[in-house]
């Protein structure tokens, strides 16, 4: 209950700060002293403002952020679960902790999740059709951008990420992202790429752990000699890898499949 009311509370705050926001943003519109630095450069800038073109790029930008740290949060927090759940063997203090682990990140998984409704709702009222938070493709930089970042290639941040955008052509006019010069970049670089590979050892030392803990398992099982305190040792052990790489196996499949239902690709997997 606390957390539905906590939960309940940021809704309510949020759009009320989105009501507020879009109110002071067309009072401004309409002030006759609007100088030509609003929003950019000379005219264009004025123009780019009133269509909310600047405004929809930096609401994009901090909401990539958002959805890239929060996702990530929910993914690294389940792997975290499932390792400690293999590696319990028979010390339910530990198994505990990992099942409240899995649990909190479950809890704001669906929390995520359902941001992305309220965030729906809240583009379909502002923006009408034409743009839709949920149009989201994250994809390399352009060219250009990816050129002056080759050298910090493993240290981009989320938000060096182009942001599909149907916004008409002032987001053309503006190279803001979602022009053709960024569809045209492929591959990944920067955060992503860094990501993805050390999620992917992750997934690796996850599996090596669970085989070993099976092998240890058994090699006790059979030297318990009818010892019924070793043997249960090791029936706990056996189970716990068991029950953890159950746990990492559907972490991914579970992320995998959020990303395509949102139509997202946050990481990539190589297995």
């Amino acid at each position: 209950m606390k957390i539905l009311k906590s939960f309940l509370l940021g809704v309510t705050s949020f759009l009320s700060f989105m009501t507020v926001f879009m109110i002071t943003k067309v009072s401004a519109f309409n002030n006759p002293v609007i100088n030509g630095d609003l929003g950019g450069n000379g005219a264009g800038g004025v123009d780019a403002a009133t269509s909310g073109a600047t405004f929809v790029s930096y609401f994009v930008s901090l909401w990539q952020a958002f959805i890239v740290i929060g996702a990530v949060m929910v993914l690294i927090y389940f792997l975290w679960g499932s390792i400690e759940w293999i590696t319990a063997g028979a010390d339910t203090a530990i198994v505990e902790k990992a099942r409240n682990r899995i649990t909190q990140a479950m809890i704001g998984l669906f929390v995520l999740i359902g941001s992305f409704v309220i965030i729906e709702f809240v583009s379909h009222l502002f923006f009408g059709d034409e743009f839709s938070i949920l149009n989201l493709e994250f994809i390399a930089p352009a060219p250009a951008e990816e050129a002056s970042l080759e050298k910090f290639d493993f240290f981009a941040p989320p938000v060096a990420y182009a942001v599909e955008l149907n916004i008409g052509d002032t987001a053309a006019g503006r190279n803001l992202p979602g022009t053709a010069d960024y569809n045209s970049a492929d591959g990944e670089a920067g955060f992503g790429k860094l990501l993805s590979k050390v999620l992917n050892i992750v997934l690796v030392i996850g599996a090596l752990i669970v085989f070993m803990y099976l092998i240890w398992g058994g090699v006790e099982w059979i030297t318990a000699g009818g010892d019924a305190t070793k043997t249960e040792a090791a029936r706990n052990k056996i189970t716990q890898s068991m029950i953890g790489l159950i746990v990492l196996a559907a972490t991914v499949a579970l992320f995998i499949m959020i990303q395509n239902f949102l139509d997202l690709e946050i990481l990539t997997f190589t297995f």
